[in-house]
């Protein structure tokens, strides 16, 4: 029911072919460890960039500030300062980002933020930035419907698409992609519900815009 009108009636299965919006994928990347060696590179890569001895520090005991913060991160993500490209890591950190607002949040104190810590978020965010591209490469159906930290859920149209093609093609990358945990389904009946709600509401937002 919405709007006091039957949208859908059926069996469960019913409903989800029908209705469904093809598969749902989500997707968790390992969490950063020191001793990875992507955070290693990354670690280097930020030291070395603010002027600092790699063979000296732990990165812990170094404070930078928003703007060294900034400008950091978008060097060693490949953005160019220079002519005022930021790159897509640099550009979350910012207070209206939920992505990079912790980040934000801590390099804009009075202390500033510890460079392993910005390593630490970096080498996540650059783990589901390739989790990212891989889904949206590999299908071009897919679209992204949820991020929460180094989660993400994808949509794919199942159309000529089997469940088990997906399994095996995100087995196969499972290593390189960094993976923790993943699943794969079809689109629940509380998504299918939650979609005729969310359609009921744009069209009684339309009708009391007239």
């Amino acid at each position: 029911m919405a709007q006091g009108k039957l949208r859908c009636l059926g069996s469960a299965q019913r409903l989800k072919s029908r209705f469904g919006k093809g598969f749902q994928i989500e997707a968790k990347v390992l969490g950063v460890l020191r001793d990875d060696r992507d955070y290693q590179d990354m670690l280097f890569a930020l030291l070395e960039y603010l002027g600092e001895s790699p063979e000296n520090t732990t990165g812990e005991e170094i404070f930078i500030s928003l703007d060294d913060t900034l400008a950091a991160v978008n060097a060693v993500t490949g953005g160019e300062e220079s002519s005022g490209i930021k790159s897509t890591i640099a550009a979350t950190i910012a207070e209206d980002n939920p992505i990079g607002y912790p980040i934000h949040k801590d390099a804009s104190s009075e202390t500033g933020i510890a460079v392993d810590e910005v390593a630490q978020w970096v080498c996540e965010e650059k783990r589901v930035e390739n989790l990212q591209a891989f889904f949206e490469e590999s299908y071009s159906s897919a679209i992204l419907r949820e991020r929460q930290e180094n989660k993400v859920r994808y949509e794919v149209a199942s159309d000529g698409l089997k469940i088990s093609s997906i399994f095996e093609a995100i087995e196969v990358n499972k290593e390189s992609l960094q993976l923790a945990d993943y699943g794969v389904s079809q689109t629940s009946l509380e998504q299918i519900f939650n979609f005729f709600a969310a359609e009921a509401e744009e069209r009684k937002k339309g009708q009391d815009d007239r």
